[in-house]
C-alpha cells in the first residue's frame, strides 16, 4: 500500500518520468521503516495490522502518511547514482536529527504540536518539508476548526530569531519570563517549549504564513518603551465622566495576547474601563500598533458592569443604525488609545479579528459547550471589530488599508488631525493625544 501510494505521488509530481528501478517488496520495506522513523511505533503498528491477510482494520492515518511520503518526493534528486532505498533510509533517519540541530526550532515545533492537539505526538499533526522550509499542520478532522498551517520559511533564520526572542524575554521587564522561572518544572528545555507554545497561541491566519516575522514582532513588543512612563505606577491623565481618569500599563503573562495592556480607571467610582491589549512593533522607519483585543478587566469582574457608568457612556455617544452590535465602553478605551498612539507618532494600526490557535485551545480544554464556545468567539470577533467600524463612522480621519477577510487583518491609518463628530469622543481622544504629546516634548527637551 505504501509503495503504491509513493508511486502515485511520484507520478503526479514528476509526470511520466520514473524513478530508478527498484523491487516493490524492497520499496515497501523501506517505506515502512521510514514511517516508523518519522511517525512512530503507533502508526507503524496500525499500518502493519491493516496489511495482515483478512484484516478488517483500516489504516486510520492514511492522509497523514501521504503527507510524509510527499516529503520524500520533494527532497530527493532521483538522477544521482545512489539507490532509491538508500535515499529513503537516509532521509528518514536524518529527518528529526536535522531539526534537532536547531534546538530552538525543535522546541518550537514541539510547542506547535501541543497547540494542535491534546495528544502527545498526535499522528495527525504533520510536518511538510522542502529544503529549509517546514510547514506544520493538522490533518482536518471534526475536532479542528479552520486550523492554519504554520510556516517556517527558513529554519536557519528562525533559529536565530527564536534565540533573540528568548533572550528578550530574559533581559526585559516582563511577565513572560515567569514561564522560564517556573519552580514546578526543572527542565529548562520544557520551559522554553512552553514559552514558545504560549506565544504561538496568538497567531492569526496571516501570521501563520511566516513564523519568523511573528516572533520578530513579539521581540519588538517586549523591547518597546512607548508606554513605559505609565508602567508599574498609576498616573492621572485627565478628567472624564465627572471623575478623575488614570492610566496604568500592566504586564501580562504569556497566556494572554500581548506582553502588556493599557488599563484606564475612574478613581472615585473605582471603575476600571475595558483593557486594551496592545503591542508596538518597531519596523525601523515607523512603528505599528497591534491591537489584539479589548476586554473587560480581569482585576475586578464587576467593574465595567457598573450600570450608571455604562448608561453615561452610551448616552454620550452618537446614535447610529450601523454596527449596533458593539460595546460602548470598549469604544471609549479605544478612542483614548488612538489619542496616545497618534500623539506618539504611531499612525499605523493592525487589528486582529480571529486567533485560531487560541480558539482551538478552548476546544481542546473543553471548558465550554459548543453554544457557549461560539457565542464567546462571536463576541471576540464581531463585537471587537465593530468597535473600530463604529468609531470610524464619526470621523473622516481614519483610512482603512485592508479589511478582515481571507488571511488579512483589519489595518487602519490615523491622519495627523483626528476629530470626531461628537464632543465626548473628542474629549476622550484629546486626553490621550495631549498626554503623549506632552511626554514626547519633555523627552525632546531632556535630549537637548
Amino acid at each position: 500500500m505504501l509503495a503504491t501510494m509513493f508511486d502515485e505521488i511520484f507520478m503526479r509530481t514528476n509526470g511520466k518520468k520514473a524513478y530508478p528501478t527498484v523491487n516493490d517488496i524492497n520499496l515497501e520495506k523501506a517505506l515502512r521503516q521510514y514511517i516508523l522513523n518519522v511517525m512512530g511505533y503507533h502508526v507503524y503498528n496500525e499500518y502493519i495490522r491493516s496489511q495482515e491477510p483478512d484484516s478488517k482494520s483500516s489504516f486510520p492515518y492514511y492522509a497523514a502518511a501521504r503527507k510524509w511520503l510527499v516529503n520524500l518526493v520533494q527532497n530527493f534528486d532521483y538522477n544521482n547514482t545512489r539507490s532509491l532505498i538508500d535515499a529513503i533510509n537516509e532521509y528518514g533517519e536524518n529527518f528529526y536529527p536535522t531539526i534537532e540541530e536547531h534546538p530552538y526550532v525543535d522546541k518550537l515545533i514541539k510547542g506547535m504540536k501541543k497547540l494542535y492537539s491534546t495528544m502527545d505526538n498526535d499522528p495527525n499533526v504533520y510536518i511538510d518539508h522542502r529544503d529549509k522550509i517546514y510547514r506544520i499542520g493538522l490533518i482536518d478532522d471534526k475536532t479542528s476548526e479552520n486550523m492554519p498551517v504554520m510556516v517556517i520559511n527558513n529554519i536557519d533564520n528562525v533559529e536565530k530569531v527564536l534565540e533573540k526572542y528568548v533572550n528578550a524575554v530574559l533581559e526585559t521587564d516582563n511577565a513572560y519570563k515567569f514561564v522560564l522561572e517556573d519552580a514546578s518544572e526543572d527542565d529548562m528545555d520544557k520551559k522554553i517549549t512552553n514559552l514558545l507554545m504560549w506565544t504561538l497561541i496568538n497567531v492569526s491566519n496571516y501570521d501563520a504564513l511566516d513564523i519568523e516575522r511573528y516572533f520578530n514582532r513579539y521581540t519588538s513588543f517586549l523591547k518597546d518603551d512607548t508606554f513605559d512612563f505609565y508602567k508599574h505606577h498609576v498616573s492621572k491623565i485627565g478628567d472624564l465622566l465627572d471623575d478623575e481618569l488614570y492610566l496604568l500599563e500592566r504586564d501580562s503573562v504569556c497566556s494572554y495576547e500581548t506582553p502588556y495592556y493599557l488599563a484606564f480607571m475612574l478613581k472615585n467610582r473605582r471603575v476600571e474601563l475595558p483593557n486594551v491589549r496592545i503591542g508596538i512593533e518597531d519596523l525601523g522607519d515607523k512603528k505599528v500598533a497591534h491591537i489584539l483585543s479589548i476586554q473587560s478587566t480581569q482585576m475586578n469582574k464587576n467593574a465595567i458592569e457598573d450600570p450608571i457608568v455604562n448608561k453615561e457612556i452610551r448616552s454620550a455617544l452618537p446614535k447610529s443604525s450601523s454596527f449596533r452590535e458593539f460595546n460602548p465602553s470598549h469604544l471609549l478605551s479605544l478612542t483614548m488609545t488612538l489619542g496616545f498612539l497618534n500623539g506618539s507618532g504611531i499612525k499605523d494600526i493592525t487589528v486582529y479579528d480571529y486567533l485560531p490557535m487560541r480558539f482551538q485551545r478552548f476546544i481542546n480544554e473543553g471548558r465550554m459547550n459548543e453554544e457557549e464556545l461560539y457565542d464567546y468567539q462571536h463576541r471576540l470577533t464581531n463585537k471587537f471589530v465593530n468597535v473600530f467600524f463604529r468609531l470610524m463612522e464619526f470621523t473622516d480621519g481614519i483610512d482603512t488599508v485592508s479589511y478582515p477577510e481571507n488571511c488579512s487583518n483589519l489595518m487602519i491609518t490615523i491622519k495627523d488631525k483626528l476629530s470626531f463628530d461628537n464632543e465626548f469622543l473628542n474629549k476622550a481622544y484629546e486626553i490621550g493625544y495631549s498626554q503623549a504629546n506632552n511626554l514626547n516634548n519633555q523627552y525632546k527637551t531632556k535630549e537637548l
